[in-house]
């Protein structure tokens, strides 16, 4: 059986290395999967000249004012669906990371699991939902359709390799429909570290003026360690990470980001 290759360059394309454009359909490899970078004929929403358009289930909100009338879309809270995706994918990665951080007392003392695992909960909701709501907060302020989606096997994954002392972790991401501009694709991307790189930051600030238990200390130090490394991992220039898409936007911008990304880590 031929295998499938990507409809820009040809590159020869496997279940790991090739992507399915959810717009228009056809396959791409990992250099030619977002739609503004394979001129993709499938997008009809987004921000225009004629309106904003969303899916049909989305609510329409007629706003006059002295330009023509638009369509814009109201901002309902996360959706169902999206709620169940993002709590569900923050579960298994503090279960995870519970596993990752006692791994050596699990058969001795599995108690540990049970106290352990509120500290590695509030890291993960701090350096991970914050994450991808920043991502999502910046793609609807702009006017783009953008929900949470979770994606199992990158979660089972976690799961697996946390037993191994190290996590590999695809846990997910905010899909964004209808974005055709480098310029707007560069700063959703970038919202995500940097609310990663600022509250690593804060915290490492703020842990000096606060008069509490040593224990107390080190949890806030290791969840500031935890966002400045996910801050600067997803920096790192290779698709599909931010840095990627921030770096193919604006080199200068990437290169302040990621200063400050391992500035939050080395403070």
């Amino acid at each position: 059986m031929e295998r499938a290759r990507c409809k820009v360059c040809g590159a020869p394309l496997d279940p790991l290395t090739g992507y399915r454009c959810r717009y228009c359909g056809d396959w791409f490899c990992v250099h030619h999967h977002l739609p503004e970078l394979h001129d993709c004929p499938g997008l009809k929403r987004g921000p225009g000249e004629e309106g904003y358009w969303f899916k049909p289930s989305e609510v329409e909100v007629k706003v006059e004012a002295a330009r023509p009338l638009r369509l814009v879309r109201a901002r309902p809270p996360l959706s169902a669906l999206e709620f169940k995706d993002l709590a569900a994918s923050t579960l298994v990665l503090a279960l995870a990371f519970t596993i990752l951080w006692d791994r050596f007392y699990l058969f001795t003392n599995p108690a540990v699991l049970v106290f352990d695992f509120p500290a590695m909960l509030l890291a993960v909701v701090t350096a991970f939902v914050f994450h991808e709501l920043a991502h999502r907060s910046v793609a609807r302020a702009k006017g783009y359709w953008a929900e949470y989606r979770a994606w199992p096997p990158g979660l089972l994954l976690a799961l697996a390799t946390s037993f191994l002392g190290v996590i590999f972790a695809a846990p997910g991401a905010v899909y964004v429909e209808g974005v055709l501009s480098r310029r707007d694709y560069g700063l959703i991307s970038l919202a995500g570290p940097l609310v990663n790189a600022a509250l690593a930051l804060a915290l490492k600030a703020a842990l000096p003026a606060l008069m509490a238990s040593p224990a107390y200390l080190t949890l806030l130090w290791n969840i500031a360690q935890v966002n400045a490394w996910l801050g600067l991992f997803n920096l790192l220039p290779f698709p599909p990470l931010d840095g990627y898409k921030v770096a193919t936007w604006s080199l200068p911008t990437w290169g302040v980001a990621i200063a400050l990304a391992v500035a939050a880590l080395l403070l």
